[in-house]
């Protein structure tokens, strides 16, 4: 047999070329780059129903954007192991190229990234193109072994094609049966037609101590937004200012700050309904603190991470973990209380809260994000297979349409000698021309390390690459 060699910056993996798809799937412990560490995330997303995964972090079904499928697909290649797991992707060239420059730099080997058509808008554009790609990529895995499949959105049609193929899933379900996974975040709240309706205020109400959450309600349509002000105006401190957002919004999309009589009277419900969010505006110490917890069900993600915020408290520039806060009590409480959520919830995969600590120290919840993998998740992932603990930061940048390729990104960092290099550097794992695009920064030498990589990378990307980093 031919046997080809796949380089890394941290060594080298020998692969077969002729080698079966099934054959691919090796165990953890026999790669070079893997240790056996206690904080491994592996075991309890897996929880002993097989050794590798098929990522397939796909949009929901509708006319899918180009950018949108890319951004998605790609968010989780930081989390496909070296020769043990497999990641669907589209047949678009720049995500072609994105995995060119990954697979070689990480030491991925071809096979296994299943490839699919992308049903963009066009001939081969359809109805339903989630389905249609779950059926596609599924076929491509059909007779493969001690694979699981994890789906971004573990919508009910595509549970049952995994079912169809005999492929284990992991993940929770869209359709909970308190509510919709995406619009979670309403659990906040009780609504303002039936405030003993269970929610976090509830739950959390026994625990006491450091953590609560916001006051607030939830309302389905203006009428009751209206009495929601008014209710959270006899409620709250006088000059307590309110945050006005949808339900079912991620990503900061629609969240009014300091929202007015003005904002609740322009609210848009949307043509299918849905529900909006009304709460008090929390106000936090001078230097914000805004932490956040990462669980895979009931066991948390290591140390809780930091939201990086802007001057004006509201615009994320990133994540870090672990917290600069280095509070193993408000880590403990949160913990705590993010496992009492659970006991209503049941979630068994990946799901975590957002907090912002108050002018007394307290951590206020002010979001909940179930029903699709954290932005960050697929890093802590990888950060988690680590011989060394890793201090990590993640962001974005946007390349211009006409900007920098993802090959000349990669020589540039690799140039400079910045690129991860086992123990420290960067890695890129997103490249969406025009749009918002990841990247992270680890270092085994703590915060300082990461600091003077992110110095480096912003004058290398600046200087090389055109890029103005936030």
């Amino acid at each position: 047999m031919q046997s080809t060699t796949a380089c890394t910056s941290g060594g080298s993996i020998k692969s077969d070329a002729s080698t079966s798809l099934e054959l691919q799937t090796l165990s953890v412990s026999s790669l070079p780059t893997m240790h056996d560490a206690p904080d491994d995330l592996y075991g309890p997303l897996l929880r002993g129903s097989g050794s590798a995964v098929l990522f397939g972090w796909w949009p929901r079904s509708r006319s899918w954007a180009r950018a949108e499928l890319v951004e998605r697909t790609t968010r989780c290649l930081p989390a496909v192991r070296p020769r043990v797991d497999f990641v669907a992707l589209p047949r678009l060239p720049e995500v072609e190229a994105l995995w060119g420059c990954w697979s070689e730099a990480h030491g991925l080997v071809s096979e296994q990234a299943i490839w699919f058509h992308p049903r963009l808008e066009g001939p081969s554009a359809s109805a339903d193109p989630a389905l249609e790609v779950c059926r596609e990529v599924l076929a491509q895995m059909a007779g493969s072994f001690n694979v699981v499949f994890y789906p971004m959105y573990w919508l009910s049609a595509i549970a049952q094609e995994a079912t169809n193929f005999n492929m284990p899933i992991v993940g929770d379900p869209e359709d909970h049966r308190l509510m919709p996974l995406n619009a979670a975040k309403a659990w906040l709240h009780p609504h303002i037609g039936a405030r003993d309706s269970p929610c976090l205020r509830t739950v959390l109400s026994a625990l006491g101590g450091r953590i609560r959450g916001p006051r607030g309600f939830v309302a389905f349509n203006v009428d009751e937004l209206r009495e929601a002000l008014a209710q959270l105006r006899r409620e709250c401190p006088a000059g307590t200012k309110f945050v006005l957002k949808p339900a079912a919004g991620s990503g900061g999309c629609g969240v009014v700050l300091d929202a007015t009589e003005a904002h609740v009277d322009a609210f848009v419900f949307g043509s299918s309904g849905g529900s909006a969010i009304l709460e008090e505006m929390v106000i936090g110490l001078d230097t914000p603190q805004s932490p956040t917890l990462y669980m895979i069900g009931d066991t948390p993600c290591g140390p809780l991470a930091d939201q990086v915020l802007a001057d004006d408290c509201s615009t994320n520039l990133g994540n870090r973990f672990p917290s600069m806060l280095q509070d193993e009590d408000l880590f403990s409480a949160c913990v705590k209380a993010s496992q009492e959520i659970n006991k209503t919830w049941g979630m068994t995969s990946n799901w975590g809260l957002d907090f912002v600590l108050d002018k007394g120290g307290d951590a206020v919840i002010v979001d909940i994000n179930m029903g699709r993998p954290n932005g960050n998740f697929a890093v802590r992932l990888w950060a988690s297979l680590s011989e060394k603990p890793l201090t990590v930061f993640t962001g974005s940048w946007t390349v211009p349409v006409h900007g920098p390729s993802i090959e000349s990104i990669f020589e540039s960092l690799r140039a400079a000698n910045i690129l991860w290099n086992g123990d420290e550097g960067v890695i890129v794992y997103q490249h969406v021309p025009g749009c918002p695009s990841s990247y992270a920064i680890a270092s085994a030498r703590g915060a300082d390390g990461v600091s003077q990589l992110q110095a480096r990378l912003s004058k290398t990307m600046l200087d090389v690459n055109g890029v103005v980093l936030p």
